[in-house]
């Protein structure tokens, strides 16, 4: 099954409650101006790596995804990394999914 659009929302100056949806087994696709963060919410007894996965080769080598680990029980705000790197649309990827809700945000 292939990742799922998630939509971002923008923060703005009166503030934002984000909405949270559970992280799909099969990732996610954010559209990617540069400016949006994935905040994820862990509430699992595990730890889980995120990963943005970059898109980006040079010289025929292919850049390394970013992983992120979000502890058991906490919240981590990863910036995603720049459009010339993840694509227009980026990827995120999730080594599990019970528990763990995601919001992608727009600063």
């Amino acid at each position: 099954m292939p990742a799922t659009a998630l939509a971002t929302q923008k923060i703005v100056v009166i503030g934002l409650e984000p909405t949270f949806t559970a992280a799909n087994a099969d990732g996610h696709t954010i559209a990617n101006n540069g400016r949006v963060a994935l905040h994820a919410k862990n509430g699992s007894l595990d730890d889980i790596d995120v990963t943005v996965v970059t898109s980006k080769t040079i010289d025929g080598l292919a850049l390394g995804d970013r992983v992120v680990t979000v502890p058991a029980g906490k919240e981590r705000i990863i910036k995603l990394d720049s459009p010339e790197l993840t694509g227009s649309t980026a990827t995120v990827t999730f080594e599990a999914v019970a528990d763990l809700t995601v919001a992608a945000l727009e600063f």
